[in-house]
């Protein structure tokens, strides 16, 4: 059905239903583990890479928001509180107190959501790692946490990864 799907669908779309995929996976599924099947492809498509190394689509990238930041040894905590519609957050921490958070805003619109920490010790500060349609993993400038709350930034159309200096 991954196949079909992918198919039909122009590749902005894809991205984030790439990432809803994994975020509700990974939030309303309990997964802890996301595996993209095909890592390698030459004429289908589906690949993350072509067998010639380079980088299919923003597939790469969008998946890249999850798996480049949340390491092994993290583990989901819950994230409650009312979202725009069409904006998905998540995070995730470890035994060493770091923290990851993957917003992902498919509005036509930049959001400005604050995120509050509560139960253990807020980050000082998250630095941003965007994927856009014109940014791969671009790293933003770090975004103070204040009084606990993170104000998350978030391009439109958009997958954004805090994580904690």
């Amino acid at each position: 059905m991954l196949r079909d799907t992918a198919s039909r669908c122009d590749p902005a779309s894809f991205t984030y239903a790439l990432a809803r995929w994994v975020h509700s996976a990974l939030v309303v599924g309990e997964a802890n583990a996301w595996i993209w099947w095909w890592y390698s492809s030459n004429t289908t498509n589906e690949g993350l890479i072509q067998q010639s190394g380079s980088v299919t689509t923003k597939r790469y990238y969008t998946l890249g928001n999850f798996t480049r930041y949340i390491r092994p040894g993290y583990h989901r905590v819950a994230v409650t509180g009312v979202f725009p519609e069409k904006v998905l957050v998540s995070a995730y921490t470890n035994d060493s107190d770091k923290v990851v958070v993957v917003a992902i805003n498919e509005t036509t619109s930049a959001q400005t959501v604050p995120l509050a920490f509560a139960g253990g010790t807020a980050p000082s500060a998250m630095v941003p790692f965007v994927t856009a349609a014109s940014k791969n993993w671009a790293e933003g400038t770090p975004v103070t946490v204040t009084d606990a709350t993170l104000p998350m930034a978030l391009e439109a159309m958009s997958v954004t990864t805090f994580v904690s200096q």
